[in-house]
């Protein structure tokens, strides 16, 4: 599983304004950029481990 943020022309204006993370967040997440929790869960989904794995290894997503 992997995290991967393109830096698209948007994102990278954002980041040179010195956006707040949230704001940055809120943007690629609107792009369509899924976290490596909501990766793991998909792979939970199809089988590919189990949600035990995905929390010893990431433990729970800030803010959930």
């Amino acid at each position: 599983m992997f995290e991967v943020l393109p830096i698209t022309p948007a994102i990278r204006q954002l980041i040179s304004a010195n956006t707040e993370v949230e704001s940055l967040e809120t943007h690629a997440r609107q792009a369509g950029m899924r976290t490596l929790f909501e990766n793991g869960c998909l792979a939970v989904e199809q089988g590919l481990t189990t949600f035990e794995e995905l929390i010893r290894v990431l433990g729970m997503p800030h803010g959930k």
